[in-house]
């Protein structure tokens, strides 16, 4: 799976939190059975600037996959808990995503039987 990190004005990743993302974003790829994807954006920046309490980091995630684009976005008080949470949210896409063409499938059988 090909990984970009998105440019941000705010600050630059360090090299082992490029691995740690990479690291975290390539084990989505035991979800995608049969499915290759095309490419994964990420973005890490500031949640605000004038925030006191609560989270400091966001991150965010594009999938691209055949016929079909997954976000997801996460928040937390360090950059890694932030891009834990953008997986998560984005694993569960994917689940969703690989089941919905078995259950088109399946019932489109059933109207095919009934007739």
């Amino acid at each position: 799976m090909q990984i970009i990190f998105r440019a941000n004005k705010e600050f630059l990743l360090r090299p082992e939190l490029e691995d740690f993302f990479r690291q975290k974003m390539e084990k989505l790829e035991k979800f995608l059975q049969n499915v290759e994807p095309i490419r994964m954006e990420l973005e890490v920046s500031l949640a605000s600037d004038r925030l006191r309490k609560g989270s400091l980091f966001a991150a965010k995630a594009q999938l691209f996959l055949p016929r079909k684009s997954l976000r997801s976005s996460g928040e937390g008080r360090t950059i890694r808990n932030a891009m834990i949470e953008t997986r998560d949210e984005l694993e569960e896409q994917i689940k969703k995503y690989m089941t919905q063409p078995i259950a088109k499938k399946r019932s489109e059988k059933k109207e095919v039987s009934r007739s």
